[in-house]
């Protein structure tokens, strides 16, 4: 192992050895860009375009705190229900009883990277699918501009 070599800050040590670090100086795999994560710039990618074609939805979020005893608390969505949902318009031909407006339940997943659906996310998608809503897993916002071009 190399002698130790002072350094003042993050930037100076990324500079010497060529390798990202975080604000605090570690270096490695898991040190990310500070900004939002690709997941999270997909989904609000997505909800921004649903928006903008009329489709109303929300981002169906969870997460986690620790609580006053320091054991940590779920809060949010149960495991499995996609990160967003909405309802869709369809027109639908009354054959005879005029023309009518049905709104579809909407579910959408994000996936990026290697990220594949849990169990418990297939099994949400059965469930929404068995009900007549439509469940669409996304991986780029071309998948959304492809699905949802109305």
């Amino acid at each position: 192992m190399g002698k130790a070599v002072p350094v003042k800050d993050a930037a100076e040590l990324r500079r010497l050895t060529g390798k990202p670090t975080d604000r605090l100086g570690r270096t490695g795999a898991k040190v990310r860009k500070r900004g939002r994560q690709p997941h999270q710039q997909l989904v609000n990618g997505c909800v921004d375009y649903l928006r903008l074609k009329g489709i109303p939805c929300v981002e169906f979020k969870q997460g986690m705190v620790r609580g006053p005893a320091g054991n940590m608390i779920r809060f949010g969505k149960a495991p499995g229900w996609p990160d967003i949902i909405g309802i869709q318009s369809e027109r639908i031909e009354g054959h005879g009883l005029g023309d009518w407006t049905a709104g579809i339940f909407i579910g959408v997943e994000c996936k990026v990277g290697r990220d594949k659906q849990r169990p418990e996310q297939v099994a949400t998608q059965k469930l929404i699918e068995a009900a007549g809503g439509r469940y669409h897993v996304v991986t780029s916002m071309a998948d959304v501009e492809k699905i949802f071009d109305v």
